[in-house]
């Protein structure tokens, strides 16, 4: 599972007087959510298809001011290669498992 999008609101904030991220929305790779901040403002998403967020740069003071985001290749899904059964060593008693 990965993160596979950011989704954020910014606007003027009379408080601080700059422009600032208002909230962050994530998305997962699996369509899990999780939400940060007030969703006022206009709104922006941070995406690249076939790939999933490995970091951010922007602005900062009092807030965050600015947000970007760095995005790189999913990596394809490892050939899952067989188990291979040893045998089993110690004594000939009891019951034989496997689990």
């Amino acid at each position: 599972e990965y993160i596979k999008s950011v989704e954020a609101t910014y606007q003027k904030s009379n408080l601080i007087r700059n422009t600032v991220i208002t909230s962050l929305k994530f998305e997962t790779s699996k369509g899990k959510t999780s939400f940060f901040g007030y969703e006022v403002g206009k709104k922006f998403v941070l995406k690249q298809n076939d790939c999933r967020l490995v970091g951010f740069h922007g602005k900062e003071g009092d807030a965050i001011d600015a947000l970007g985001a760095y995005f790189a290749p999913v990596p394809p899904t490892p050939m899952m290669i067989p188990a291979k059964k040893l045998p089993s060593v110690g004594g000939n008693g009891g019951v034989a498992w496997d689990d």
